[in-house]
């Protein structure tokens, strides 16, 4: 009897045992891994719950995401463009300055012995530059033909901007207020018609000097005086011719 008592001891300690392994046995760790409401098993070890399923909402979600994120991108694209743009901007800006003090300091150089004398000046403008060169260095009084004179540094400057054909040059003729008498009358009505022979002629040399590029010609007569027309010396001053270089 005490043998048996023993015996039935000993089995239950070893039911109890295996109990208490359950990984020894397959179906038992097969029902112990699942997660119910927080907990494995009962060993009450906590787990995990599982992840809700993926549904219309979340896709949704990631669409409005990756939408607002490729509007970013858009945006930071546009900014970096702009940004291009003005460097360009600059870097063109300065190019042509740079090309533009070339072409005054070829002028200068060329025209050198006029502009010592005082009969040509070359001077910065709002619209580029703007060489003058006084009418007694180009025409007889009355007269609209080049004097030779005059026509050799015409020809100079068209030569330097010969290698500027990108350049748009303007060349404007200008009188004093003395009306014309007697028989220039015949070919010249006015003033306004002598500035514009004057001026035809002032870009014809250019053209025979080398430059290619693109001319336009105009007259304005005593309309554009730089001095008083009271006196011998400021009358000098308004006959002139302009050959204004854009910039």
């Amino acid at each position: 009897m005490k043998s048996l008592t023993i015996n039935l001891l000993a089995t239950g300690t070893s039911l109890l045992l295996l109990s208490g392994c359950a990984d020894l046995n397959p179906a038992l760790v097969e029902v112990n891994a699942v997660c119910r409401d927080g907990w494995y098993g009962y060993w009450q070890r906590p787990c995990e719950p599982p992840a809700p399923p993926y549904g219309v909402a979340d896709a949704q979600r990631e669409i409005a995401d990756l939408k607002a994120e490729v509007q970013s991108l858009k945006d930071q694209l546009a900014t970096a463009n702009q940004l291009i743009a003005r460097i360009s901007e600059n870097q063109a800006r300065l190019q042509n300055q740079m090309n533009l003090a070339k072409v005054e300091k070829d002028l200068l150089l060329a025209l050198q012995p006029e502009i010592t004398r005082g009969t040509v000046s070359v001077v910065p403008s709002n619209e580029g530059l703007t060489i003058s060169l006084n009418s007694t260095l180009l025409f007889a009084p009355g007269q609209d033909r080049l004097q030779a004179g005059g026509e050799d540094a015409l020809k100079r400057v068209g030569s330097v901007l010969k290698d500027f054909p990108e350049r748009q040059v303007r060349v404007i003729g200008h009188t004093d207020a003395a009306p014309i008498r007697g028989a220039l009358q015949k070919k010249f009505p006015s003033n306004k018609e002598l500035s514009d022979a004057r001026a035809r002629n002032a870009a014809e040399a250019l053209q025979n000097g080398g430059f290619s590029g693109a001319v336009s010609v105009e007259g304005q007569g005593d309309g554009n005086p730089i001095a008083t027309n009271d006196t011998p010396e400021g009358r000098a001053k308004n006959r002139r011719i302009e050959v204004v270089v854009s910039s």
